[in-house]
C-alpha cells in the first residue's frame, strides 16, 4: 500500500514541477524559438498575434511529450520493480492520459493568459 503511495505522491509532484516549468519556459525561454516576425511588424507590435500563440503552443506541448516520456519510464520502472504489477504498462498509460491531460489544459491556460 505505501507503494502506491509513493507512486502517486510523486506522480503529483511531477506534475506540479511540469506546469512551473510549463510558466518559466513559456515566460523566458521559448521566445527564442519563435521568429520575431511573428511578435513586430516595422517596428510595432502585431495586432494579430496568432502565429506566435500557435508556435507557442506546439512548442510547449512538445515539451510536455518530453516530458511525459520521462515520467512513463521512471513509472514502468518503479511500477515492475517496487510494486511488481502484472501489467505495468496499462497502469503507464492511464497515468500518461492523465498527465497529458492536465498538462495540456495548463498549457491552453498559460497561453490564453499571455496573449490576451
Amino acid at each position: 500500500m505505501i507503494r502506491y503511495l509513493i507512486f502517486g505522491i510523486y506522480n503529483l509532484l511531477y506534475q506540479a514541477l511540469s506546469i512551473c516549468f510549463f510558466l518559466y519556459a513559456n515566460t523566458y525561454l521559448n521566445g527564442f524559438l519563435v521568429p520575431h516576425n511573428y511578435y513586430w511588424e516595422v517596428n510595432k507590435q502585431r495586432e494579430d498575434l496568432t502565429a506566435a500563440s500557435i508556435t507557442q503552443t506546439i512548442i510547449l506541448g512538445g515539451e510536455a511529450f518530453l516530458l511525459m516520456l520521462v515520467i512513463s519510464k521512471i513509472n514502468k520502472w518503479h511500477l515492475s520493480k517496487n510494486i511488481q504489477t502484472k501489467n505495468p504498462k496499462k497502469i503507464v498509460s492511464l497515468v500518461n492520459g492523465i498527465y497529458m491531460t492536465i498538462s495540456l489544459i495548463f498549457i491552453g491556460i498559460i497561453i490564453y493568459a499571455s496573449f490576451k
